[in-house]
């Protein structure tokens, strides 16, 4: 892109950006016209990947729009069109058109609620994003980066008017993909399996950052130092041990659900969000209004994705 106003800018003589939506790691979100329809649109386009040949960019960018198309389930963010545009260098750089929504993401709506969740209103939350991801395990894929920044939030009330949508289908992949090529997702949330390029992934290591995502609701931070480095998170889910409950809850059923859903092994966790779903959905509602927490949460490496070796250390 250019200086120029954004307005000038129409892809594929049908999708006329207007303004900056958001600005990630992979790329920028727009709002957009549809010119055809009138309609406003949100178009991402990714960051142009150095020497990445066109036919492996446009490729990259199918992915959400297959994955979509593929999965009817309204907790998907609906994929419209796709395609590929020239950086300023002439680089190709792959977009995707979705549909507009309004509303914002889930990091952005706990940030607004500091120090976690009621328990009652933290599993509402978690519920709605595992019925979600269940949408996509049920169909065969694994959808590989869950975290509050792919979680959208569709209304400003309380969690119990909330409807939700999973954003950045990118890294979705069928399930027992192979990950020897690298390690990839975000350090925070990134499941064992994945951090030591397991042969095979399943919907289990997306139920591993599930139980990450739950107990940052309720606590108001993850359940490891979110101020060490990638490389130091990675080993952690690894070789070390996360944060459990506070005491009060952590030999409660719903204590006993978070160890299972965070287990090291994927064969030790529920084996898909819809089994761990069903499993909350028994917990009988927590009296506790408010978990304390026990250290501050750096929300400054969340945002960081991750593609490093794993080796043990003797810190």
């Amino acid at each position: 892109m250019t200086d120029a106003p954004l307005s000038r800018f129409v892809l594929d003589g049908r999708w006329r950006l207007r303004r900056q939506l958001a600005f990630g790691a992979d790329g920028t979100v727009y709002l957009a016209s549809d010119e055809v329809t009138g309609a406003d649109v949100a178009v991402k386009i990714y960051d142009a990947r150095a020497e990445t040949p066109p036919a492996l960019e446009l490729r990259r960018v199918a992915t959400e729009a297959e994955v979509s198309q593929a999965v009817d389930s309204p907790y998907l963010v609906r994929v419209l069109h796709y395609g590929l545009a020239s950086d300023a260098e002439g680089a190709p750089s792959g977009y995707v058109v979705m549909e507009y929504l309004e509303g914002e993401t889930l990091r952005t709506w706990l940030e607004a609620r500091a120090g976690g969740l009621e328990p009652a209103e933290a599993n509402t939350v978690i519920k709605r994003v595992l019925a979600a991801l269940a949408a996509l395990h049920d169909a065969g894929f694994v959808h590989g980066d869950l975290k509050p920044e792919n979680i959208w939030m569709l209304d400003a009330g309380g969690a119990d008017e909330m409807a939700i949508k999973l954003l950045d289908l990118g890294d979705v992949a069928p399930v027992g993909f192979s990950n020897r090529v690298g390690a990839r997702g975000t350090p925070i949330y990134v499941a064992p399996e994945v951090a030591r390029r397991s042969a095979q992934v399943t919907p289990a290591a997306d139920v591993y950052s599930a139980g990450i995502l739950w107990f940052e609701l309720l606590m108001g931070r993850p359940p490891l130092d979110a101020t060490m480095t990638p490389e130091q998170l990675v080993a952690q889910h690894v070789f070390g041990a996360l944060d459990p409950l506070p005491e009060q809850v952590d030999h409660l059923p719903l204590g006993e659900v978070y160890a299972t859903a965070t287990a090291r092994e994927p064969t030790a966790r529920y084996a898909t969000a819809r089994v761990m779903l069903d499993a909350i959905r028994l917990l009988r509602p927590q009296k506790i209004s408010r978990l304390p927490a026990t250290s501050p949460f750096s929300v400054a490496s969340v945002h960081d994705s991750v593609e490093v070796p794993v080796q043990r250390t003797d810190e």
